[in-house]
């Protein structure tokens, strides 16, 4: 784990595809970060709104992991995702500790 409760991940079911609820970490924008990790750590996701009705705007906070590729390269994969998201996580903490002692 990087701290995503098992609930909030969609059983694959025999897909080659996991699809995660981010909304407790946070996000908002499944574009935006998507677009992040790829541009920060080299790993490609798809945002949730490829995939959801957009009027229900779940997609927005939502994204799907594929493993359709070699063990070794998902494994890589989810480790750089892991220590990009525990770093993310970890800078969003500071933010906002520092918010509060300004207050």
């Amino acid at each position: 784990g990087v701290g995503i409760p098992d609930n909030d991940i969609a059983p694959a079911d025999g897909a080659f595809y996991i699809y995660v609820d981010l909304a407790r970490s946070g996000v908002d924008n499944a574009e935006e970060f998507c677009l992040q990790l790829l541009e920060d750590a080299g790993v490609a996701i798809s945002p949730g709104t490829d995939f959801e009705d957009p009027s229900n705007g779940l997609g927005t906070k939502r994204v799907r992991f594929s493993y359709s590729r070699s063990t070794e390269e998902v494994s890589e994969g989810m480790q750089r995702f892991s220590s990009w998201y525990v770093g993310r996580m970890l800078g969003i903490a500071m933010k906002a500790a520092g918010a509060k002692k300004k207050n």
